[in-house]
């Protein structure tokens, strides 16, 4: 949990970070909506963070997704028109990132939705493969509950066999694991059907890989989607690998979605080359 704990760490000091930036940003629908947004992330990180029963449980891969995600909101955040700003003021470019604003709402929904689901499939108190410790469990649920809004699926499980039934409940049940493998399965489908947007995205958790390429002097190579329509959402979460590629002079490669106005004149500087 010690490397959970450190990913923790960064990702709220992004959060604060980002928060701060967002107090001198002119304010709108959508910017509210990703500030709600980390202040759930905030929410959940401080949850896994302090709660005794996850410290045994490994969260790092989903972490180090969110902090990719905080990390591009954060450079977004940098470039939104000032508070103080009149409309006269505000740069083209600087619309163009509020606009940005919205589908920034779905890749925030997307690592919102993974920690979720992690945390609430966690096994917790589960001893030997098949023995669950009443009292983490219950003690657990009552920390996790009111901030995910659902019960631990174990606790729901073990409820559904008729194995507990109140709260305050001691001692050591068994657990038939393969029953409880099924019924994890059949709530995390529910629960991904539920999400936020869930119809509008695909399930897909890593950028492009990169690697092995050669780009000679002042070549241009782009991958993703370019030129994307306003309302598009990217179907990714997470970090793109750029790996063992040789670049000349000059040189760049592309990677990811890069949409409207600034993929038109990206692609006329290109081609005056």
């Amino acid at each position: 949990m010690s490397g959970t704990q450190g990913l923790i760490g960064q990702a709220l000091e992004k959060i604060i970070k980002i928060q701060q930036i967002g107090q001198d940003v002119k304010a709108n629908k959508d910017l509210e909506e990703v500030s709600m947004r980390l202040s759930t992330a905030e929410n959940y990180l401080n949850a896994i963070k302090h709660t005794g029963g996850l410290q045994t449980h490994d969260f790092s891969t989903e972490i180090e997704t969110v902090i990719a995600v905080l990390q591009e909101c954060g450079s977004l955040f940098e470039k939104l028109p000032g508070s103080s700003m009149k409309p006269s003021q505000i740069s083209l470019e600087q619309i163009r990132y509020e606009k940005q604003l919205k589908p920034m709402q779905g890749h925030l929904d997307k690592v919102l939705q993974q920690i979720s689901l992690r945390v609430l499939e966690t096994p917790v108190g589960l001893k030997e493969g098949h023995l669950v410790d009443l009292s983490i469990l219950n003690e657990t649920n009552a920390r996790i509950e009111p901030i995910f809004q659902k019960n631990l699926v174990l606790v729901d499980f073990l409820k559904k066999e008729g194995k507990i039934g109140g709260k305050g409940l001691n001692g050591t049940i068994a657990l038939d694991p393969a029953r409880f493998e099924a019924f994890k399965l059949n709530v995390s489908q529910q629960l991904a059907s539920q999400a936020p947007g869930s119809e509008n995205v695909t399930r897909e958790y890593t950028r492009a890989i990169i690697q092995d390429n050669i780009a000679g002097d002042n070549m241009k190579n782009f991958f993703g989607n370019i030129g994307f329509e306003a309302d598009y959402k990217a179907s990714y979460t997470g970090t793109s690998r750029f790996v063992g590629n040789k670049m000349g002079d000059n040189a760049a490669l592309f990677t990811g979605d890069i949409g409207g106005q600034a993929a038109v004149e990206m692609m006329k500087d290109m081609f005056k080359r």
